[in-house]
C-alpha cells in the first residue's frame, strides 16, 4: 500500500483545476492506482481536523467551519471538486447512453440486454451521486440538520439490504462483469459494437474513451461511496459509541477488490477496443459549415463539334483526345446558341464523347453560379440531373447540324455532333490547391494537437488544428483550446492538374510509441513518378505522468504508399453525396486511394468534382491526447461520399495497472 502514497499529492493537486465554475475531469488513471491511499489519508485528514468536533450529545450541532479553519475548508473543498469531476464525467455518458437505447432495434437482442444493463449501471450512478451530495449537505450544514437526522442516513447508508450503498456497489460491480446470454459481458459487445458509438455518439469519443470514461464513472462512485460509508461510521461511533474498526477494514479490503476487478476489466476490453473517432453524416448538409467542395476544378461542358478548333467534323469528339479550348465560337450562332450563352472552358477538355443531350437548362446567371447546366433532356426525352421546377435561365434546343466544306477540289459533307467533355479550367476561382504546410502546435509551450478540421481559403484548401496545453497524467486544459492559424508565410501547395494528380491517398500515421502528435498538414506525396495528396504529422516524446513534452527533437513522419490501382476506391459516375437521403455507411481501409472526379452525368450533369470534404470539426470530448491522425473516404452505394479526417486517441490501456 506504501507504493501509493506518493500518488497522494498529485491527485490531491488535480483535484485543483477548476475552470469558470466547472471542475475538469480528474485523470481516473492516477485515482486508480491510489484511491484506497487517497481515501484514507484524506479520510484520516477529514477526521484529525475539527470538523467532528462539532458532534456532541446534543440535538443540535455548530457550525463546522467555527474558527475559520483553513484546512477544513481545504478538506471540504476537495469532497465538492471530487462530486463536481464525477457529474463532468458523468454528462460525457449520457449522450451515449442515449445514442445506444435509440440505436437498438427488437431484432438486436444482446444490444438490447447491453442497453438494459447499462440502464441499471447508470440508475446505481444516480442513486451514489444523491446520496453524497446528501453526505456534502449533512457535512458542511450539519447544525442545520436534527441528530436523529443524521443517524438514520448512516444506518441506511451502512445496512446490508437493497438500499445500502454496499448492495449498490456490489450490484454495480456483478453488472459490469456477468454474461450476456451467457456468451459476452457488457465490455464484450462495446467492443463488437464500436461503429454503433462511431454513427451515433453526439459527445465525440473513441470507443476506447467510452469504456475508459465509464471506467472513470464507477471508479468515482467507489470514491464517493467509501467517503459516505466512513462518514456514517463516525456518525454512529459518535452517537452509538459502537467499535467500527473491523467495519472499516472490511471497507477498504472490499473497495480494493472491486477497484481490481473493474480495472482489470476495462484493462482487457481496451486492449483490444478502437481509438478511432471520426465524424458521421449531420442531419443537414450545410455547404461551408458541414462539408466543403471543389468548384470549378472539373466539370462537364457541352460543346459543339466544330467548336474544338476543327476546320470540319468527322466524329472527332468520341476520338477520345485532348484538346484545348481557344474560347472562341467557330459555328454560327443559329447552328450553336449553345456557344455564346455558357460560360467557356479556357483550360483543358479531355474525356470527350459523343452526348444525346437535345435541351439544356442553363442557369439563372452563368458567372455566379458554380454549374454550367442545371439539367438536360436527351434525344429520349429522358432527364438528366435535377429538375426542380422551370428552367432557372434560358433553355436552350440542340440540334446536330450538316456541315459543308472542301479540301481542294474536293467537296466534303459532314454531320457535327455535339459532345461533351471534362473540363479543367485553372481560373484564379477554380478551387485546385492544396496547402503542404505542415501545422504546428504550440509544444514549446506544451501544446499539443487535440483536433482537426478541414478548411478552404481563397480558393485553398487546408488542414487546421487545434491545439490544447497538456497536464499532468494526459488531461488536456480545456480552457486553452483553440483553433490555430493554418496561414503562414511562404505557403506550399500541391496543384491538381487536366489529368494527373488527383488521387488521395486514404491511409493512418501513427505516432511511435511514447509519442503524441503536435503537427499535421497535407503533403504531396511521389511514388513511381506519381503524385498524389497524403497525410503528414509531427510528433514529440511525451511523460504521460508529469504531463510534460519532452526533448528538443521532434518525429516527422509522411506516409509512403505502395502504389495499386486494385486499392482505388471506385466513385466514377457517382452523384454528389448531399443528394443522399440515408448517411454514410461505407467507410475505407487503410491503403486505398481515392481519385478526384466528375459527378455522375445522369444524377448530376457531371457539374461536381466528388468527392466532396467533411467540414465537422473532428475533436473529443472531453479533449484527449491524439497519438494518429488519417484521410478517410466514406459514402452510400451511388454516392461520391466525403474525403474526412480521423483521430486516433492516445492509448490509455498500457497506463492502467490492476494491482491494489
Amino acid at each position: 500500500m506504501a507504493r501509493f502514497v506518493r500518488y497522494v499529492v498529485f491527485v490531491l493537486f488535480a483535484l485543483q483545476y477548476q475552470i469558470a465554475g466547472a471542475i475538469e475531469p480528474v485523470t481516473v488513471i492516477v485515482i486508480a492506482s491510489s484511491v484506497i491511499s487517497f481515501c484514507q489519508l484524506l479520510w484520516d485528514n477529514i477526521e484529525k481536523s475539527k470538523i467532528f468536533d462539532r458532534y456532541s450529545a446534543d440535538d443540535k450541532i455548530v457550525n463546522p467551519f467555527w474558527g475559520g479553519e483553513s484546512d477544513t475548508e481545504k478538506l471540504l473543498k476537495e469532497l465538492r471538486r471530487i462530486a463536481a469531476a464525477s457529474n463532468q464525467v458523468n454528462k460525457e455518458l449520457h449522450a451515449v447512453k442515449d445514442m445506444l437505447l435509440g440505436e437498438v432495434t427488437v431484432d438486436i437482442e444482446k444490444l438490447q440486454k447491453l442497453t438494459e444493463i447499462l440502464r441499471k449501471i447508470y440508475t446505481n450512478i444516480v442513486i451514489i451521486d444523491n446520496t453524497y451530495n446528501d453526505f456534502l449537505e449533512y457535512v458542511e450544514r450539519g447544525e442545520a440538520y436534527d441528530k436523529s437526522l443524521l443517524i438514520k442516513f448512516a444506518e441506511d447508508a451502512l445496512t446490508e439490504g437493497p438500499c445500502g450503498v454496499v448492495d449498490i456497489l456490489r450490484e454495480n460491480n456483478q453488472h459490469l462483469h456477468q454474461s450476456i446470454l451467457g456468451e459476452r459481458t457488457v465490455q464484450d459487445l462495446i467492443v463488437e459494437n464500436a461503429d454503433i458509438f462511431l454513427r451515433g455518439s453526439k459527445d465525440s469519443q473513441s470507443p476506447q474513451q467510452f469504456l475508459y470514461n465509464l471506467m472513470s464513472t464507477m471508479i468515482f462512485s467507489e470514491v464517493k461511496a467509501y467517503f459516505i460509508m466512513r462518514y456514517s461510521i463516525t456518525i454512529l461511533k459518535t452517537y452509538k459509541g459502537k467499535n467500527y474498526q473491523g467495519h472499516i477494514i472490511k471497507i477498504d479490503k472490499d473497495v480494493g477488490e472491486r477497484l481490481n476487478n473493474t480495472i482489470g476489466a476495462f484493462k482487457a476490453a481496451m486492449k483490444v477496443t478502437s481509438r478511432e473517432f471520426y465524424r458521421t453524416d449531420p442531419d443537414e448538409h450545410i455547404e461551408d459549415k458541414t462539408y466543403l467542395k471543389l468548384n470549378h476544378l472539373f466539370q462537364t461542358i457541352i460543346i459543339n463539334e466544330r467548336n474544338l478548333g476543327e476546320t470540319h467534323c468527322k466524329n472527332y469528339c468520341d476520338t477520345g483526345r485532348y484538346h484545348v479550348n481557344r474560347n472562341k465560337c467557330f459555328v454560327e450562332e443559329d447552328k450553336d446558341p449553345l456557344c455564346k450563352k455558357q460560360r467557356t472552358c479556357d483550360g483543358l477538355l479531355t474525356q470527350c464523347r459523343r452526348t444525346s443531350a437535345a435541351k439544356v437548362c442553363l442557369p439563372e446567371n452563368k458567372w455566379t453560379s458554380d454549374r454550367r447546366y442545371e439539367y438536360l433532356i436527351d434525344e429520349d426525352n429522358l432527364l438528366k440531373g435535377k429538375k426542380n421546377g422551370n428552367c432557372p435561365g434560358q433553355s436552350v434546343q440542340l440540334s446536330t447540324h450538316i456541315y459543308w466544306g472542301s479540301q481542294g477540289k474536293k467537296k466534303n459533307v459532314g454531320r457535327c455532333d455535339w459532345c461533351m467533355c471534362r473540363c479543367y479550367d485553372p481560373k484564379p476561382y477554380s478551387d485546385n490547391r492544396f496547402s503542404v504546410k505542415l501545422n504546428k502546435a504550440r509544444y514549446e509551450n506544451n501544446f499539443v494537437v487535440t483536433g482537426a478540421r478541414f478548411v478552404k481559403d481563397d480558393h485553398v484548401m487546408y488542414i487546421q488544428l487545434q491545439e490544447g496545453r497538456l497536464q499532468a497524467g494526459g488531461v488536456i486544459d480545456e480552457k486553452t483550446l483553440n483553433w490555430a492559424s493554418y496561414w503562414e508565410s511562404p505557403q506550399q501547395f500541391f496543384a491538381t492538374d487536366g489529368d494527373h494528380h488527383h488521387d488521395i491517398n486514404l491511409d493512418d500515421l501513427q505516432a511511435p510509441v511514447g509519442h503524441v502528435i503536435v503537427g499535421v498538414g497535407l503533403k504531396e506525396i511521389i511514388r513511381n513518378n506519381v503524385k498524389m495528396l497524403g497525410l503528414q504529422i509531427l510528433t514529440k516524446p511525451v511523460n504521460f505522468t508529469s504531463g510534460e513534452l519532452l526533448g528538443s527533437s521532434t518525429n516527422h513522419m509522411v506516409f509512403e504508399p505502395s502504389w495499386s490501382n486494385d486499392k482505388e476506391v471506385k466513385i466514377k459516375e457517382y452523384d454528389i453525396p448531399t443528394n443522399s437521403i440515408a448517411k454514410s455507411v461505407n467507410i475505407s481501409q487503410p491503403g486505398q486511394f481515392v481519385r478526384l472526379q466528375l459527378s455522375g452525368f445522369d444524377s448530376d450533369v457531371g457539374q461536381n468534382t466528388i468527392p466532396f470534404f467533411d467540414k465537422q470539426p473532428v475533436t473529443t470530448s472531453p479533449s484527449a491526447l491524439i497519438s494518429g491522425l488519417g484521410l478517410y473516404h466514406k459514402h452510400r452505394q451511388n454516392s461520391g461520399g466525403f474525403v474526412g479526417i480521423k483521430l486516433i486517441t492516445f492509448d490509455y490501456e498500457p497506463h492502467l495497472d490492476p494491482d491494489l
